[in-house]
């Protein structure tokens, strides 16, 4: 999409190799596990292998181009929210293979969770970049080994109170956007 839009797919990855150190990252990685530390009395050891596979194939779909497109056009807050939702939206079909999850019912639950978490997102991605929203999904990841069904909910509240916040409490950072130009219409 990149490409046909007339951007580089060179420099559209190449943001993942951009770090700056910052405790921005820290919390990135932190924030999630303290929503669900919060959420359960019980923080269940995570050893998941998921932790940066995903993130990295994702981010720079999510946060690198769709939410940098409505970004263009959005404030903050909504652009977050719909990509969050359709973040959600796109993980859905997971519960329904078999062994993945066990209960249905906490679908809503996990959706909402989702969601908080692309409200989080769109936050450290305009802070920091796509280093900055692909290491809160990996946070994320190593969270969602650790939450039990029971604070699932409890937890996606309390991802979404502090996305919430941060969104409306903080200044607008103007990110250095590249000027993708418009694709010629046939």
């Amino acid at each position: 999409m990149v490409k046909r839009e007339g951007g580089s797919p060179k420099a559209h990855f190449g943001q993942l190799l951009r770090w700056k150190p910052t405790p921005l990252y820290l919390a990135a990685v932190l924030l999630p596990s303290l929503a669900q530390f919060i959420a359960s009395p019980v923080i269940h050891v995570a050893t998941g292998v998921f932790l940066v596979g995903p993130p990295l194939a994702e981010e720079p779909g999510w946060r690198g181009y769709a939410y940098d497109r409505l970004r263009r056009g959005w404030s903050p807050l909504p652009a977050s929210l719909l990509t969050g939702v359709l973040w959600a939206i796109w993980h859905a079909p997971t519960w329904f293979l078999p062994g993945v999850h066990s209960d249905l019912a906490l679908l809503p639950a996990y959706f909402l969770w989702l969601t908080a978490a692309g409200l989080l997102a769109g936050w450290f991605y305009d802070r920091l970049g796509l280093t900055g929203s692909l290491t809160l999904h990996a946070g994320l990841n190593l969270d969602l080994v650790a939450i039990g069904g029971s604070s699932l909910g409890l937890a996606a509240g309390i991802l979404a109170a502090i996305a919430i916040a941060l969104h409306l409490l903080s200044r607008p950072t103007p990110r250095e956007v590249v000027a993708i130009p418009k694709a010629p219409r046939p």
